[in-house]
């Protein structure tokens, strides 16, 4: 069996790994793609292991969400598990490299300030709702004494808890200690090169067509490949039934500076339009005074390479304002931008599909990385022939669009996202711009939006409010 994985990120990476364990000698994985891997969103991120952090107002709305939750929380309590999984693996393997030390740790600090308006009470309150009914363990915690954290006497937070089992871990480390491993086992061939074309012929995908013209045939292709996913379908002439992947671009920058040390992740409850403001320890073996913070949230239907002016801007303020007033002299080092797989629906896209051969992983949004352990899990297993959970069949490529929000409750969430957005962006309410005015305005808006495209019966992802605008979903 010659299993094709197309794209090289922590996704194709840690299911192979997952694959490798129960291969025959004869088997093999060739991973297909460019070493400098442009657009990557697991090299963008952070990247925290939140479950917990990220809960908002639909995170228990309906059977979808509630396991999509599942998910993400099974895949927090994976990740100590999985990292010694890795460790022990190169270990044995006797690599070329000394043993591994992945970067990382457990506690994240929520706080929970006055920087943008009353969604991020919201969402502070729903959290610590959710850590008592499932009996997980934080603490409340004297803001003050949070290492790292001086923000601005206008942004300070009062409130502030300690989640004992979030945490975060460096993606680098994980991708090199993945592919160290991987190229240590000769069932695995490496192509540093990106896909071109899916060939298939009597519905059955048959070969791949590299942009050198090279092809490569095999028996099982998982198209991991993350945003491109569309439009790789797209140029193949494949004609199945998947909500688009968009390009989730996100932006975050790295910061180095001796006296800027962070023991920990701290980061605020989800804010609108985007995942809130962080900032965690960047860990590596030279330095561990660097910090990675973020992040911006953008969903664009094509790809975009560097990031805009006004996101860096607005992300360095917030991290001086909200996080440390000292970093004003910190050295900004890197500037990411990534692309997060989001799907028309905002849904996982995961499983076969009626292509014989092409097994799809994308829309995992920001949170690929983070459900890496699971997903692995979950993907080798149906590429196997084995039966998994029938939920994940919710989220098999081929589905119209999950719609599990009405009208009403859309354009009610979208516009404290919008009003949420706008105090993060400097909005202050004046004389005659009066903040009921201004929501009245996007009220207004979202519902000529929905009367446009026909949503009568159900809701407008947030996310997606400006997809639908410009016509890049089908409806």
């Amino acid at each position: 069996m010659h299993y094709i994985f197309i794209g090289n990120g922590i996704i194709s990476l840690s299911t192979a790994f997952r694959l490798l364990k129960s291969l025959s000698p004869s088997s093999e994985i060739t991973i297909v793609g460019a070493n400098n891997r442009v657009g990557s969103a697991t090299l963008a991120a952070a990247a925290m292991l939140n479950s917990y952090c990220e809960i908002d107002e639909n995170t228990f709305a309906n059977k979808y969400n509630i396991f999509r939750f599942e998910m993400s929380s099974k895949a927090t309590d994976l990740w100590p598990s999985f990292i010694n999984e890795i460790s022990n693996s190169i270990d044995n393997r006797k690599a070329k490299s000394s043993n591994p030390i992945i970067d990382g740790g457990l506690g994240t600090f929520l706080i929970n300030n006055t920087s943008a308006d009353s969604y991020d009470d919201e969402n502070y309150n729903l959290i610590i709702k959710a850590l008592d009914k499932y009996d997980q363990s934080y603490k409340s915690v004297d803001p003050q004494a949070i290492p790292g954290y001086y923000p601005n006497q206008k942004d300070r937070t009062n409130k502030a808890i300690f989640i004992d089992n979030e945490g975060w871990v460096n993606p680098n480390s994980i991708i090199k200690f993945l592919e160290q491993y991987l190229k240590n086992d000769g069932r695995v061939s490496f192509i540093n090169e990106n896909v071109k074309i899916l060939n298939h012929r009597n519905s059955q995908l048959d070969h791949i067509t590299l942009l050198s013209g090279k092809k490569i045939s095999g028996d099982k292709f998982l198209l991991a490949s993350g945003s491109n996913v569309t439009d790789l379908l797209y140029s193949s002439k494949i004609d199945i039934n998947i909500p688009r992947i968009f390009y989730g671009i996100g932006v975050s920058v790295l910061i180095s500076d001796p006296k800027a040390y962070l023991s920990n992740c701290i980061r605020t409850p989800n804010r609108g339009l985007a995942c809130g403001l962080y900032a965690s320890p960047f860990i590596s073996k030279d330095s561990n005074n660097r910090i990675v913070a973020g992040a911006t949230n953008l969903i664009s239907p094509h790809p975009v390479f560097k990031p805009r002016i006004v996101e860096v801007q607005s992300l360095l303020e917030n991290i001086k304002n909200q996080i440390n007033s000292k970093m004003y002299k910190s050295e900004l080092e890197k500037i990411n931008i990534g692309w997060r797989p989001t799907s028309a629906d905002t849904y996982p896209i995961l499983g076969p599909t009626s292509l014989e051969g092409l097994y799809i992983a994308s829309g995992t949004k920001r949170d690929g990385f983070h459900q890496a352990p699971l997903l692995s899990k979950i993907l080798s297993s149906i590429l196997s022939g084995n039966e998994v959970n029938e939920k994940y069949e919710w989220f098999y490529p081929e589905r119209d669009h999950i719609h599990t929000i009405s009208r009403e409750h859309a354009i009610e969430k979208s516009v404290k996202h919008l009003m949420s957005a706008s105090y993060q962006h400097g909005f202050s309410p004046g004389l005659y711009t009066t903040e009921n005015r201004l929501r009245n305005k996007y009220r207004e808006d979202l519902e000529k939006l929905h009367d446009d495209v026909g949503a009568i019966n159900w809701g407008i992802p947030t996310d997606m409010i400006e997809m639908y605008r410009y016509n890049k979903i089908k409806y």
